[in-house]
């Protein structure tokens, strides 16, 4: 009925790490058109779909900007480290997203020779530039409440 996609991932997952995966599944046998085409619009319309951070955190490998916005959050030098989440799931401890971090560096590198650089260099630079604007911002008098 559905779920051609997840088996093609899982395909290629296998193919590349050799790893053996269990799969639970559920089948339905004997279903009348109706059934079929009912479940179908149920499974693919009343599904929750994932949010952009953990979005961004499953492509990290395959996309720069996701990779560097994980860094910031998972990084104990980073500013974000202990407050940032990557699922996107905010807290009062945890508010700044990775999606949030990710339109950051898109704006950083859009138009500019930055993007051109590899992502190890950037991420440098993005540490130094918010460790700056945080010596800044202290400097000048403004609370940041859960920054270290």
């Amino acid at each position: 009925m559905d779920g051609q996609h997840s088996l093609g991932g899982i395909g290629v997952y296998t193919k590349e790490t050799s790893a053996m995966l269990y799969l639970p599944f559920l089948a339905f046998h004997c279903l009348d058109e109706d059934e079929e085409n009912k479940f179908f619009d149920i499974i693919n319309t009343k599904a929750k779909g994932i949010g952009c951070s953990l979005s961004r955190y499953l492509k990290r490998n395959n996309d720069n900007l996701s990779w560097i916005a994980t860094q910031l959050i998972i990084n104990p030098d980073s500013p974000f480290y202990s407050i940032g989440t990557l699922i996107g799931k905010r807290n009062k401890e945890n508010h700044i997203t990775l999606q949030n971090i990710h339109i950051f560096l898109k704006l950083l590198t859009r138009k500019s020779d930055l993007a051109e650089l590899p992502k190890e260099k950037i991420l440098y630079i993005s540490l130094y530039y918010f460790k700056k604007l945080k010596i800044y911002c202290l400097s000048n008098g403004a609370i940041i409440k859960n920054i270290d």
